[in-house]
């Protein structure tokens, strides 16, 4: 630590016995990536990793995956140039990641990886967050505290419930939720607070009414197909907007003639 590094070649640098590496306050720059790698690199003793307080622009995802696979349970790249991080990273028991510009989080298939509050809160800039078949059971609380957000996709997963947005004041940033094939009973209270929504994806859910989306006055999609809805509500013709509504495999016998300029 605090040095002048600007490369480093962990496997020509580590004895395989080390268990703590620190390469914190230097000069580390550009991607960090497992190419040399030899192909011991799996007996690696290494439990706490540190690369905070540099340049890294790009964590290998095939580094981190080798670490995982060893016994790595700690990692810290705080404060590097780092944007997005690498899905092997979710299996770490513990990561720190704050002072990135990080605005995109995008995991699927796997394990379930550790997404939580605490995670969130280090990563206020996240633009976009797709995780998907991934079993998640639960989104964390405060994901719609996100002022950056953008992009919200989480098909294929285990959700049944999903947070609420905060009462006060509008989301300005979310313009696309994705919670397709799930076994959601509710879309979030307050979903009128996404002002700036566009894309609604909810279809195989178990929902069995459609909220106020008419407040939405920005929606252009709507996808609510295969769920155990009974009838649409009329007030779905108020989205001036709205170009595409999916409605299939539902138990509707018509649709309410206020929505019949609408492509299905």
């Amino acid at each position: 630590a605090r040095n002048n590094l600007t490369a480093f070649r962990l496997l020509e640098s580590v004895p395989h016995s080390l268990q703590r590496l620190d390469t914190s306050h230097n000069a580390l720059d550009g991607n960090l990536t497992s190419e040399e790698w030899p192909d011991r690199q799996r007996e690696f003793a290494l439990r706490q990793l540190n690369f905070s307080a540099n340049r890294l622009a790009v964590l290998g995802d095939s580094l981190f995956k080798d670490l995982v696979d060893s016994r790595l349970h700690l990692l810290d790249a705080s404060y590097n140039h780092i944007k997005s991080l690498p899905v092997a990273l979710a299996h770490v028991r513990a990561f720190v990641v704050v002072g990135n510009p990080v605005f995109s989080l995008e995991w699927t298939g796997g394990i379930v990886p550790r997404v939580d509050s605490a995670l969130l809160v280090q990563l206020p800039g996240l633009r976009s967050v797709v995780l998907s078949l991934l079993m998640l059971p639960a989104l964390p609380r405060n994901i719609f505290d996100l002022r950056k957000l953008e992009e919200l996709q989480v098909p294929l997963n285990a959700l049944r419930i999903l947070p609420s947005f905060p009462p006060e004041p509008a989301h300005p940033a979310l313009r696309l939720l994705n919670v397709n094939s799930n076994f959601i009973l509710a879309l979030p209270s307050r979903l009128e607070r996404a002002t700036a929504l566009e894309v609604l994806r909810v279809h195989t859910n178990r929902l069995r009414a459609v909220p106020l989306v008419e407040r939405l006055v920005h929606l252009r999609v709507l996808s609510i197909s295969n769920n155990r809805l009974a009838g649409l509500p009329s007030e779905l013709g108020r989205l001036t907007r709205l170009l595409q509504l999916s409605a299939r495999e539902l138990n509707l016998t018509a649709l309410p003639t206020e929505l019949s300029r609408i492509e299905g």
